[in-house]
């Protein structure tokens, strides 16, 4: 949506400028900016949810063998 903005900015400022064929190039690099930015984060979440994942399983089986142990 950014993107949009600034290139509908950039073509009421500067009518010369064919914006339209700078419209895809600049999505995708965006695109590929926020992905690349993504990626650091990425792990740290997926550690964080498989983590509480095994410690749920562990006391889903911790309670039958209490039970009936």
């Amino acid at each position: 949506m950014l993107v949009e903005l600034s290139v509908a900015l950039l073509g009421k400022l500067s009518p010369q400028l064919p914006v339209m064929s700078l419209t895809v190039p600049m999505k995708t690099l965006t695109g590929f900016a926020l992905l690349t930015g993504s990626l650091a984060l990425w792990p740290r979440f997926i550690e964080a949810r498989f983590s509480g994942l095994l410690d749920l399983a562990e006391r889903l089986i911790a309670v039958p063998a209490r039970l009936g142990g």
